[in-house]
């Protein structure tokens, strides 16, 4: 990597891949990077909600990052060995994200994340994504974790973790 310049602000972000797209986020709103483990399926909840985790006592929903954002497809590999639950801490709640790999910890300079393209299939798309990255010659997407679900979608995921008022 380059020399920092004087001043300039140095942001740090975790990359990961989804089939064969690359993504990252702060790295300040990842709490921590776990092995797939088994996930409780939740009846009757959204399609990209994966099901729940106990992490230390506390119940987590996890979301398969692919189906969320229509990327299914040969190359996504959420069962493969490499395949990770990354926990975030978005403004409304705790959540583990599937994605295929992590990759890494990159270090850049503010001044390299360049603006969400203004031409997106929609403003709902355009919303998530924070900015782009160019690494290698290729483009990482990084997502903004407080924007990534809709308001009715954080109430699912908030119903998903709730635990249940009666007692069976």
């Amino acid at each position: 990597m380059t020399e920092l310049l004087l001043g300039e602000k140095l942001i740090q972000l975790i990359s990961f891949k989804l089939g064969s797209e690359a993504y990252c986020i702060p790295i300040n709103k990842v709490l921590e990077v776990n092995r797939k483990v088994k996930i409780t399926l939740v009846p009757n909840s959204p399609d990209f909600i994966e099901g729940i985790i106990n992490l230390r006592g506390q119940i987590v929903p996890v979301i398969d990052l692919a189906k969320r954002f229509s990327l299914i497809s040969d190359q996504h590999l959420s069962s493969a060995s490499e395949s990770r639950i990354v926990i975030v801490e978005s403004s409304q709640q705790r959540v583990g994200f599937i994605v295929d790999e992590v990759q890494e910890v990159m270090r850049l300079h503010e001044s390299s994340v360049k603006a969400a393209p203004a031409l997106l299939a929609s403003q709902i798309e355009r919303d998530y994504i924070a900015g782009v990255v160019v690494k290698d010659e290729a483009l990482i997407i990084i997502l903004d974790v407080d924007r990534v679900f809709a308001s009715h979608e954080l109430s699912a995921l908030g119903q998903v973790s709730k635990p249940s008022e009666e007692i069976l």
